[in-house]
């Protein structure tokens, strides 16, 4: 399984623009959002999460047995929540500029004033697009190539029968 992750992970396309997001305890990713999953970036790993059915909010839900991940939330639709099955609390995050490994500026000082309720009202992030999920299809891992005829012969490394000569010492 963890293969398979790898190899999407090397075949994940760049072709669209992620959005950054800051969350509680200065975890920060990224999430490419295709029509089909969103592709996560962060401290985690990498994640592709099929999408769910879309929240009666307007909020877009993508989820697999590891992470379930919910964007669009809150007035703005800037807000996001992450909820891992290995982790009790579910993790709350704002929108922000944020690259990969780096930390916000918010985020520095180590509480995170971009989540309060007074930097939300500041319009902080109002320089950030508007989310949005894209109409591309999301990256699918290549299919493995066919197998080769029965009739054919493999030649291997493989030996068989006894092993290496005793020593004659």
């Amino acid at each position: 399984m963890w293969m398979l992750g790898l190899l999407a992970a090397c075949t994940t396309p760049r072709d669209i623009a992620p959005y950054g997001y800051a969350c509680t305890h200065g975890l920060t990713f990224q999430a490419r959002l295709y029509q089909d999953m969103v592709a996560l970036d962060g401290a985690r790993g990498h994640d592709l999460l099929p999408r769910l059915k879309d929240g009666s909010d307007g909020s877009f839900q993508f989820g697999n047995d590891r992470v379930t991940a919910v964007f669009g939330l809150g007035l703005d639709r800037r807000l996001a929540t992450l909820r891992y099955a290995d982790i009790p609390q579910a993790i709350h995050c704002e929108r922000a500029q944020v690259q990969l490994g780096h930390a916000p500026v918010a985020l520095s000082g180590g509480l995170a004033p971009a989540l309060s309720p007074a930097s939300a009202s500041a319009g902080a992030g109002s320089a950030l697009p508007p989310l949005a999920v894209s109409p591309v299809a999301g990256p699918k891992a290549k299919a493995p190539p066919e197998p080769p005829a029965p009739e054919d012969m493999q030649y291997t490394n493989i030996r068989f029968g006894g092993g290496p000569a005793p020593n004659s010492n």
